[in-house]
């Protein structure tokens, strides 16, 4: 069937996020995958480059913040194994020194406050470097841009990422088995009450937090995200989730506009002091489900834009 497909996988590392999500259309696809931690060694399970399956995979872009130094030297080997369009760092970050960093196509060192929008093949993407004292932090936004979402209905389901259904990372226009097992085989939250009345409205995007002091920086980023806040669906939070980064208010400005539309929360789920905002989240209402990514399993979002005419 001919459609625009997606995948956004949160894979299953229990003290950092590695998010990809790729994109299979008419167009040529789209694949963003990003790595941010708190700089500590993994406990008992692989470590993040060990779960990419990216293998053979064109990537659009990269984006590394604060990494334990062996999951740097994974990185370093994506560099060399695939083909990387674009990589974003924030200042200061260790990740500037890999030597493979020559291999990208084109990288860039985010300035503390530089923001960059974009739209590659049909997909928004939003980066902004925060001011964090001697290294940056990244905020991220993506998702369908109106074009792609024009004229469509959509169906997306929310399932766990577990080794016995492990999920491929890339989407394949002409390969569709990883969708299908899981339809047939896997538990998952079916989100389609975009379409209807909703038309045009479809909330697919996705916001990488990661490790931003939001008590600090709730102001400035309120203001940035206005464009984007009806679209997002699911919010991942590494140490932005923690006491002393994590703001309630942030929170309920982030589910203002789709309270009618789940919204998913991830988390890193060894990562300490994130129990106030578990509460938060749950304390919103049943649209509002947290995740936490660990050894076991991580979370995968799927689904696809079809052209209504067609249907």
């Amino acid at each position: 069937m001919k459609a625009l497909y997606f995948r956004h996988l949160f894979q299953n590392t229990a003290r950092g996020v590695v998010h990809t999500v790729s994109t299979s259309g008419e167009k040529e696809g789209f694949c963003l995958c990003s790595l941010c931690s708190d700089g500590k060694a993994f406990k008992e399970e692989a470590y993040a480059g060990d779960l990419f399956r990216l293998e053979g995979a064109e990537v659009s872009i990269l984006l590394l913040e604060n990494l334990h130094p062996e999951d740097l030297k994974r990185a370093g080997n994506l560099l060399k194994s695939n083909q990387v369009e674009q990589v974003f760092i924030p200042y200061g970050d260790a990740a500037a020194k890999l030597p493979e960093l020559s291999r990208a196509g084109k990288v860039q060192i985010l300035n503390a406050g530089e923001t960059v929008v974009f739209q590659e093949k049909d997909w928004n993407v939003w980066v902004k470097c925060l001011d964090h004292g001697s290294r940056g932090n990244l905020v991220v936004y993506h998702g369908p841009s109106e074009s792609a979402k024009k004229g469509k209905d959509c169906l997306m389901a929310a399932k766990p990422a577990e080794a016995e259904l492990p999920c491929l990372a890339c989407v394949k226009q002409e390969d569709h088995a990883c969708g299908m097992r899981c339809c047939l085989y896997n538990d998952f939250i079916l989100c389609k009450g975009h379409n209807g009345k909703y038309d045009g409205s479809y909330v697919l995007g996705t916001l990488l937090l990661g490790n931003a002091d939001l008590r600090t920086k709730e102001k400035e980023l309120k203001e940035e995200l206005k464009p984007y806040l009806s679209d997002i669906r699911v919010i991942s939070m590494n140490e932005s989730g923690c006491d002393g980064k994590a703001s309630e208010e942030f929170l309920e400005f982030l589910g203002s506009r789709n309270k009618t539309f789940d919204q998913f929360y991830i988390l890193p789920g060894e990562l300490e002091g994130n129990e106030k905002v578990l509460k938060q989240i749950l304390k919103e209402g049943p649209r509002r489900l947290p995740f936490l990514t660990g050894p076991e399993a991580g979370v995968c979002f799927s689904g696809f834009l079809k052209n209504r005419s067609e249907i």
